[in-house]
């Protein structure tokens, strides 16, 4: 963040401040590892749960001593190192309530992380993660409280920040299914968006800063660079197969962009990624009926030069080709 030009010395302040603060919890509660302590806290459940319950009758118990958890704390001093999730669930979350990052202790596994790993793979898969959750501290809803409900972002800071968003929303936006016609919302998935592209500078930076001199050619991948290993890395975490009938419930509904987006208009943005693969930093637009509803004046010529504040914390030229016509199979192919 000290690098962004957008943000003056008071928000940087602030920032720092509140990034000193961040805790992480790891794995889940350390009472679970005690069995004494674990019968304990689940000693009132055994007790109405019985053998012969069918699964819905166990799923309102469940829900029943969860929610009696939660309501005998309700008069008890915020407890920012214990998390009110499940260590069992696939997930990360940053609560600004907190200002923790929970990583559960189940989303401690492959594709995300394992223990004999090599650490360039870790730091881009389970590291953008962290990344990325810790970078919603500093976004459109974290990045304007530091828990007192006093502004961190001042008046130019956050005028900065809007014309940040308006370059990010408009690149997402531009990311269109032709099969479908229709697009990715820039302004819904703004948020996973942004939390994205920090979340991968974050990991690849801090993996940088590891000077990782043990790392040795994975046998399968001789012909690649680390730096290159930590991208398909990253493109592995979001790899996804989903089928066509599912995309326009995820467009409509989701308020992340899809995996491809997610992969694609991530590492574009990204200059290491630029240079470990020898590509230009382009900023490609999908052009069609639906699409060109939604241009910018700017993209009606064939190219034009677009001077973005990405969340790479620097200002790029970004050279944005437009193609006159793409066919679907055009659009399948690239």
């Amino acid at each position: 963040m000290d690098n962004a030009a957008w943000l003056d010395a008071q928000t940087k302040a602030n920032f720092h401040d509140k990034l000193s603060n961040i805790i992480v919890n790891i794995a889940g509660p350390s009472w679970v590892l005690n069995n004494k302590l674990l019968d304990q806290h689940y000693r009132n459940l055994s007790i109405v749960i019985k053998p012969k319950d069918d699964f819905v009758k166990c799923l309102i118990t469940l829900t029943v001593f969860r929610q009696d958890e939660v309501y005998d704390t309700l008069m008890d001093e915020p407890k920012r190192k214990t998390t009110p999730f499940s260590s069992a669930e696939v997930n990360a979350w940053y609560l600004k309530q907190r200002n923790a990052v929970d990583i559960p202790a189940a989303i401690m596994n492959p594709p995300y992380f394992r223990g004999d790993f090599p650490k360039v793979v870790n730091y881009a898969s389970i590291g953008t993660v962290i990344g990325y959750q810790m970078s919603e501290a500093f976004g459109r809803e974290g990045g304007y409280s530091n828990g007192t409900l006093v502004q961190t972002m001042t008046a130019s800071s956050r005028k900065g920040f809007d014309e940040m968003q308006r370059c990010l929303t408009n690149l997402y936006t531009a990311s269109c299914y032709l099969d479908i016609d229709s697009w990715v919302s820039g302004e819904k998935t703004f948020d996973e968006n942004l939390a994205d592209n920090t979340g991968l500078k974050i990991a690849y930076n801090a993996y940088k800063n590891t000077n990782d001199s043990a790392f040795k050619p994975l046998p399968a991948l001789k012909l690649y660079s680390v730096d290159q290993v930590f991208f398909l890395s990253f493109a592995h975490m979001l790899c996804e197969i989903r089928p066509p009938r599912n995309v326009p419930n995820h467009l409509y509904n989701d308020g992340h962009s899809s995996a491809r987006e997610r992969t694609l208009n991530t590492l574009k943005n990204f200059p290491p990624f630029a240079e470990a693969f020898q590509r230009p930093i382009i900023c490609s637009y999908c052009y069609s009926d639906v699409q060109k509803r939604v241009t910018r004046p700017a993209l009606e010529s064939k190219t034009s030069r677009l001077s973005c504040l990405i969340i790479g914390l620097e200002y790029f030229d970004i050279t944005c080709e437009v193609p006159v016509t793409v066919s679907t199979e055009d659009h399948r192919h690239k």
